[in-house]
């Protein structure tokens, strides 16, 4: 019997935890289904070597309300026309939702959510508002079946889109622990590496964006440093790269980048290391793991880190770490790492709860060895086996309704 035929659809390959999950599926789907990936054009690069063939809807964006319109419905046609060879179409993030959604056809749909859509502080203005009050409860209706990445995203979903319960499924981010482990445990170059050896050091691993609220965590780090000798590093890149720079150096603290021109040596308070292909090796190293976020979904850093053995402290945003952490309804207490309010950058109380918790944790180094272990077990719940057979139990569920 031929394979059932599945098309995968993303705006664009990129860099980021949604890529990572489309990236990851495409793999696992093509022991099963004839995959093909979809974009809405070919001006990426597929950094996670996804599996499958590529073909692209070849629609650039618009930069005039007009254009966006017109080009919008450009997307919708072609993928119109592409769906009446497939089976079924998965988007991932909200514009190829849109898209998949309104494209209709014989393929069945399924739309993940990776991420909040009531906390995003992106989704704003008039814009926003036609987003949230009409896009959103009125095209996911379309759905055949919504994929949530956690409990808390289902949650909005039922109480502020009004989809029905029975059409949304919570299939959690899965992690390959042991491949993790092995990659955690290749070489970094010699001199960061004694810089991890001879240094306490608290580490910050992903996009230097809005969203990530590293802006906030800065503020709290300079008041750790006369109490704790620390380091602060820093592994990702991206817009908020030289506010970042600008905030440390402000504060007094001494600033390494890459991108700059002096020497890397352990003289410096903040390390600006860039994007790392493989940044497990360098987490494993970190004596705290941190997660200021000021939203997210299920969030793939913090997981990692857990993996990687590292002791986490995660601000309590919207949806995805409190599930992590296995944190009940109200409470602030894990055995799997800290909790804490999201930081605002702004000292009061919640600036020195970070603080405290961060320093306690550099000196209190048994007692972030417990937490250490207790997470790294937790992370296994995620196991990426667990992801797939739920994915296929509910791509089955969809082909043979």
């Amino acid at each position: 019997m031929a394979l059932k035929k599945v098309l995968l659809l993303m705006p664009d390959y990129g860099v980021g935890g949604a890529q990572r999950v489309f990236s990851d599926q495409s793999k696992f789907l093509s022991a099963h289904f004839e995959v093909t990936l979809c974009t809405f054009n070919n001006d990426s690069v597929d950094t996670y070597h996804s599996a499958g063939r590529k073909i692209a809807l070849n629609v650039k964006a618009g930069t005039s309300v007009p254009d966006k319109i017109r080009l919008f419905y450009q997307r919708v046609k072609r993928l119109r026309k592409i769906k009446k060879d497939f089976d079924l179409c998965i988007s991932h993030l909200e514009g190829a939702d849109y898209v998949n959604l309104l494209a209709g056809g014989k393929a069945k749909t399924i739309c993940c959510i990776h991420g909040t859509k009531f906390h995003d502080g992106e989704i704003k203005g008039a814009i926003g508002w036609i987003r949230k009050k009409i896009l959103m409860p009125v095209l996911y209706q379309r759905a055949d079946l919504i994929v949530s990445v956690s409990s808390a995203i289902r949650d909005e979903l039922i109480s502020l889109l009004k989809i029905a319960e029975h059409k949304i499924k919570v299939i959690n981010n899965g992690f390959d622990v042991k491949q993790i482990e092995r990659k955690s445990q290749e070489p970094v170059p010699a001199e960061v590496k004694a810089l991890f050896d001879h240094h306490l050091t608290v580490c910050l691993c992903s996009r230097l964006a809005p969203q990530k609220n590293q802006l906030a965590y800065i503020p709290v780090f300079a008041e750790v440093i006369p109490s704790v000798g620390s380091k602060l590093v820093f592994l990702g890149d991206g817009e908020l790269r030289d506010d970042l720079i600008a905030l440390a150096h402000s504060l007094g603290l001494r600033v390494y980048s890459k991108w700059g021109a002096a020497p890397f040596s352990d003289q410096f308070d903040v390390y600006f290391l860039g994007s790392q292909l493989n940044p497990f090796s360098y987490l494993s190293h970190a004596s705290v793991f941190v997660l200021p976020s000021a939203w997210e979904g299920f969030p793939l850093a913090l997981c990692e880190a857990m993996a990687c053995g590292v002791p986490v402290i995660s601000s309590d945003c919207p949806t995805g770490p409190r599930e992590i952490l296995d944190v009940a309804s109200g409470e602030q207490k894990s055995e799997y790492g800290i909790l804490l309010p999201i930081p605002s950058g702004q000292k009061g109380e919640v600036h020195h709860q970070w603080k405290e918790a961060t320093a306690r944790l550099l000196k209190d180094r048994k007692q972030a060895h417990t937490y250490a272990q207790k997470a790294k077990l937790r992370v296994t719940e995620f196991s990426m086996e667990k992801m797939e057979n739920e994915w296929m139990a509910a791509i089955q569920s969809v082909l043979h309704e």
